[in-house]
């Protein structure tokens, strides 16, 4: 009888031994666990970022004349200028083409005379919404709002100011390059007049933070 509690003994272990390397050698029937990957575009997470930019845009009516003693002149219109603006940009996310840009800036216009001050400045306040293609061309449309609109005509006229004007400005692009259109009319404060501002224009806009 002890013999054969041995050789019992003895099977059982081996059965044991032999069911435990068949479990180490069999995988486990277990989910994966997949390192997440920061590079990839978060589809859910907003994104923000901070515009710069600049132009030149020109037309309008002809608001003075300036005449030279060689016999030329030059118009100083109520489109024309030169802005520059900074402020920020915002989309939905990294895989969204939508964004929205809000910026302020300054748009002024000055003469060639070397003896007189006549400029003209104006502050724009501008709302754009913009759809980007894969291509890197893009197209936007949003309100635009100036104010601190001033024509200064020291020392041959009094000074002009306009009252705050509302209109609408569209856009297209390719990447950071940007051709626009806006349409705007300044009123005269105090009396019954007014002047197209609208213009064309053609500038830079550098967005940071954006896919």
């Amino acid at each position: 009888m002890t013999i054969r509690l041995q050789s019992g003994f003895a099977m059982l272990f081996a059965s044991l031994v032999f069911s435990s390397a068949q479990a180490q050698e069999a995988p486990l029937n277990t989910i994966p666990v997949v390192p997440l990957d920061s590079s990839k575009p978060d589809p859910i997470s907003p994104k923000f970022g901070v515009v710069i930019g600049g132009g030149g845009e020109f037309g309008g009516d002809k608001l003075a004349t300036v005449f030279f003693q060689d016999g030329s002149s030059q118009n100083v219109r109520a489109g024309q200028g030169i802005t520059v603006f900074v402020g920020g940009t915002a989309r939905l996310s990294e895989l969204s083409p939508w964004s929205l840009r809000a910026t302020a800036g300054y748009k002024y216009n000055t003469t060639a005379a070397a003896n007189s001050n006549i400029d003209f400045g104006r502050v724009p306040v501008e709302l754009i919404g913009s759809y980007h293609f894969k291509n890197g061309i893009r197209g936007g449309i949003g309100p635009v709002y100036h104010t601190a609109i001033k024509l200064n005509g020291d020392p041959h006229f009094d000074d002009v100011k306009f009252r705050n004007a509302v209109g609408f400005k569209v856009e297209a692009g390719w990447r950071w390059i940007v051709a626009s259109y806006t349409n705007i009319k300044y009123r005269v404060k105090g009396i019954d007049g007014s002047a197209d501002a609208s213009s064309f224009g053609i500038g830079m806009v550098w967005e940071f933070g954006q896919p």
